[in-house]
């Protein structure tokens, strides 16, 4: 989300723990600078019959729904929802260790600096922190 929205504003979250001795359910919300707000449940421990992998961009005009985990986008109008397919490369990380790789080589821009994932991680540990 921060590659779309830009830096974060705000951030918050909270985790809890289901019988483990790690944070397996966790929410989270981030106010970006320009303006979405992002809100993140996450629950590591679901039963099969209970996951949904959805996110869903709402705007003025409409949303779009996409899961993380399958091929298929939503675009919702008035009402009126139109689905379309793709297809996920077969090696889904390739992009991004390409642009890598060329970076290390000294032909492309970094893709992903040190301060992007030390911000990354920054909100993470805000979500999965002790309340």
């Amino acid at each position: 989300m921060l590659h779309f929205f830009g830096e974060p504003r705000d951030f918050s979250g909270f985790s809890g723990l289901r019988g483990t001795d790690v944070a397996d359910m966790v929410s989270g919300q981030i106010l970006f600078d320009q303006g979405p707000l992002m809100q993140g449940v996450w629950s590591f421990g679901a039963v099969a019959s209970e996951v949904v992998d959805k996110c869903t961009l709402s705007g003025s005009s409409g949303s779009i729904e996409f899961p993380f985990f399958d091929n298929r986008l939503a675009v919702i109008v008035d009402g009126a929802r139109q689905v379309f397919e793709y297809c996920n490369p077969e090696h889904v990380q390739m992009p991004l260790i390409d642009k890598v790789v060329r970076y290390f080589q000294g032909k492309a821009e970094n893709p992903c600096t040190g301060q992007d994932g030390l911000r990354v991680m920054e909100i993470i540990d805000t979500f999965t922190s002790p309340g």
